[in-house]
């Protein structure tokens, strides 16, 4: 029995990382493209027809009670899916990460720290990190909040917070280049900046009274939206408030574009959030090129 266990276990994972494998040549190779167009809308039946062979084919050595208990446990090709899933999510959270280190760096080496988060001069910084600033006090900001200030990038809103904000500020962002350069800049005892390469983040729930994501999911796909949305509301304290900023595109259904500029349809954005629980408070324009997103619990 035991035997069969362990089998099994490492059946998932061998399967796992075929997956991961053939998703990573996927997004290199033009003719993988070609062949699973299907991918990108999830609809794996081909794509997991040829992980099972070639899984089926690393195990083709194995002994008669392994294969059948594979052959049993995977009769439907359907039943791939709840381990492809995690599969195709963990291949996302790489390709995000090796996508933004390649680019932080490239651009801190041509233009410097300003370009790396999306201004175009030490100017636009600046005014772009006073205008973030106001949008939060707008939206609710209080000096003895705590914060979360997702994708805080090297510090353009932290930087105005330090001289308003008592209670305790956190910056998360997915670029170790960023956090160390933030580091640098902001010396305040009570602002605490972190690397975080994941949606999920190690604070208890209902931990923060006020959440920011500045030009986040300008960046993502719909299902890491959804994952950022989920865990925003664990860690958002009942009446806590919640800021996103995002592209608006009214002509498009949901999402559309790639990494570099995502645009969003805004009723199915608010639609998303108030289906994860989210109370609607407001949406204005702060004159960021984007539109920001006032959220309550």
């Amino acid at each position: 029995m035991m035997r069969r266990m362990a089998n099994n276990r490492r059946l998932d994972n061998d399967l796992c990382e075929a997956m991961l494998h053939l998703l990573d040549l996927y997004v290199r190779r033009k003719d993988l493209q070609r062949a699973f167009p299907e991918v990108l809308s999830k609809n794996y039946d081909r794509l997991l027809e040829w992980a099972l062979g070639v899984v089926q084919k690393r195990w083709e050595d194995s002994d008669h009670n392994t294969l059948k208990t594979f052959g049993d446990r995977f009769e439907s090709l359907l039943s791939l899916r709840t381990i492809l899933d995690p599969a195709l999510n963990e291949w996302r959270y790489r390709f995000y990460q090796k996508f933004w280190k390649e680019k932080v760096e490239k651009d801190y080496a041509q233009k410097g720290h300003y370009w790396a988060v999306g201004s175009t001069d030490e100017k636009n910084y600046l005014e772009t990190g006073r205008k973030m600033y106001a949008s939060c006090l707008l939206s609710g900001l209080k000096e003895v909040d705590t914060v979360l200030d997702f994708g805080c990038g090297n510090g353009r809103l932290a930087q105005y917070l330090q001289g308003f904000l008592r209670g305790k500020y956190y910056g998360v962002d997915i670029s170790e280049i960023l956090i160390e350069d933030a580091k640098k800049k902001i010396s305040s005892s009570n602002f605490t900046f972190l690397v975080n390469e994941r949606p999920t983040l190690h604070f208890p729930d209902r931990y923060f009274d006020f959440i920011c994501a500045f030009s986040v999911i300008t960046h993502l796909d719909i299902e890491y939206t959804k994952e950022l949305l989920q865990e925003w509301k664990r860690l958002l304290k009942p009446g806590g408030n919640l800021c996103v900023s995002f592209i608006p595109n009214k002509s498009i259904l949901s999402f559309a574009g790639d990494i570099e500029k995502m645009e969003h349809n805004p009723a199915f954005l608010l639609r998303l959030a108030i289906g994860i629980g989210f109370r609607f408070v407001d949406m204005t324009d702060p004159g960021l090129g984007q539109l920001l997103l006032h959220l309550t619990l």
